[in-house]
């Protein structure tokens, strides 16, 4: 078995039951080969205002010693934790910040950590939203679409919508926090493995060998890729020919699940 230089840290959204985003860790695993982990927040809430690094990176780097580059990936609220432990990272030169991919979120100025700009980086990045998001504030978004780096690939999920990033009930979020999404036109499972993608794109952007566990001849991979961005989209398949057994680890209480090569 190979091992994985690549890892990915995926926080959840903001009142979200962490293993709600077990659908996407276990396709980054499976699918890509990558080391992900889910980081557990008090009261569910991945950021708290004018904290400005949850420390939750160096948790993984002390698990996964072996991953040299990792992609901070989050959703809505935990957007916002992945963008603000990057900055954090990207200002005090830790090279095992390799990319940042946000799901339904965007660089918000207003987070007590100061000024979060990545428009003069070369961070590798991906920009996920729904086309029928009805949560996300689409005005603020497009305007802070200007502190992201220019390498940043945006994607669009035709027919999908800010709750099936990930995999739980939003009834209640109606009620509680006035939330009124819109209606998906597609299934969680398309938009899952877009997202998933999109992230596994940042990862070959990185300058990291991806992992290198073959498909058995017998085996197909139905795996969406999405292209880079730069050469008018062609497809990406760097990442896609890889699938791997995935299973549970013993490790630090602070990460929901870990999912990781076999070995």
């Amino acid at each position: 078995m190979y091992d994985s230089k690549i890892g990915v840290v995926l926080y959840g959204g903001g009142l979200i039951d962490p293993r709600g985003y077990s659908v996407i860790a276990e396709r980054l695993a499976s699918r890509y080969g990558f080391h992900t982990v889910i980081p557990i927040f008090a009261n569910d809430l991945a950021f708290s205002f004018g904290v400005c690094d949850s420390m939750r990176l160096d948790m993984a780097k002390a698990e996964f010693p072996q991953v040299e580059k990792w992609v901070l990936a989050g959703h809505s609220f935990g957007g916002v934790s992945a963008i603000v432990d990057s900055w954090s990272r990207y200002n005090s030169g830790d090279v095992a910040l390799g990319g940042v991919a946000l799901m339904a979120a965007d660089i918000q100025q207003t987070l007590d950590c100061g000024a979060i700009d990545f428009s003069n980086s070369t961070l590798p990045m991906a920009s996920i939203t729904g086309a029928l998001d009805g949560v996300l504030n689409m005005t603020r978004f497009s305007s802070n679409q200007q502190f992201l780096s220019p390498d940043t690939q945006f994607v669009d999920v035709f027919g999908g919508n800010h709750g099936d990033f990930g995999s739980y009930d939003y009834s209640e979020r109606r009620t509680i926090l006035g939330q009124n999404d819109g209606t998906s036109l597609i299934s969680p499972e398309i938009q899952w493995d877009l997202s998933v993608a999109a992230i596994a794109n940042v990862a070959t952007r990185m300058g990291v060998e991806m992992p290198k566990k073959i498909i058995p001849a017998m085996e197909e991979c139905d795996c969406p890729t999405l292209g880079n961005g730069t050469d008018g989209g062609s497809a990406d398949t760097s990442a896609a020919a890889f699938r791997v057994n995935v299973g549970p680890s013993t490790m630090n209480p602070i990460f929901m699940t870990v999912l990781m090569l076999a070995w």
